[in-house]
């Protein structure tokens, strides 16, 4: 389960794990600031458009 935290600073992305039920977190690339829509690629990484910054992101997860 993917979400974005947009009231932190800087916005956040967190994974949560239901198996784990453990919590993780990545700064968003550029700030983020409004998260529109977000995808996961086949590997696993989340893609997601940030309107107020008019880029589109990627959380490489290692």
């Amino acid at each position: 389960v993917w979400y974005n935290e947009s009231n932190a600073k800087p916005n956040t992305i967190v994974r949560f794990d239901p198996a784990t039920e453990k919590f993780q977190s990545w700064a968003i690339p550029g700030g983020g600031d409004i998260v529109r829509n977000m995808s996961v690629m086949p590997t696993g990484n989340p893609v997601m458009a940030n309107s107020l910054a008019n880029q589109v992101g990627m959380v490489e997860i290692k």
